[in-house]
């Protein structure tokens, strides 16, 4: 985190938000991983470290970035999750095991639709169906 630390001072600072030891942390141990963890995930991981970091502070936090913009929520079969990857991409996610793949769409693609004199606030295409791990299972049981 140490490296890191003034980088996630400055997304906080530019999203108009408080620096505290916990956002910071938080930031540090997520925001560069293509992970889509839940916030009980989130809050597991860091109460190993921060032992006195409590659930609802995560929550809290996890709600302060959604609405600043520094995580989407993604919503899954089983529960919502976190997206901390702010550049141009969808999702892939199973409707058996909810595992979400980041998918690289290019801004040509965008560029097809007639949005001249628009103002995009915000893009979401999701794709939903079937892993591979969870088709070899549905496979088997055809």
């Amino acid at each position: 985190m140490k490296g890191n630390l003034e980088k996630f001072q400055k997304i906080l600072i530019e999203h108009g938000m408080r620096v505290t030891l916990q956002r910071l942390v938080l930031l540090a141990e997520f925001y560069e991983k293509k992970e889509h963890p839940s916030a009980e995930e989130i809050w597991q991981r860091l109460k190993k470290r921060f032992p006195s970091i409590s659930r609802a502070t995560v929550y809290n936090i996890l709600n302060a970035f959604e609405e600043k913009g520094i995580v989407i929520p993604l919503n899954t079969p089983y529960c919502t999750r976190y997206d901390f990857n702010n550049t141009l991409h969808s999702h892939f996610i199973c409707q058996n095991c909810g595992k979400i793949i980041d998918i690289d769409i290019k801004e040509e693609i965008l560029c097809k639709f007639k949005l001249e004199g628009k103002k995009i606030e915000k893009i979401d295409i999701q794709f939903y169906g079937y892993c591979e791990d969870c088709l070899k299972v549905i496979d088997k049981n055809e």
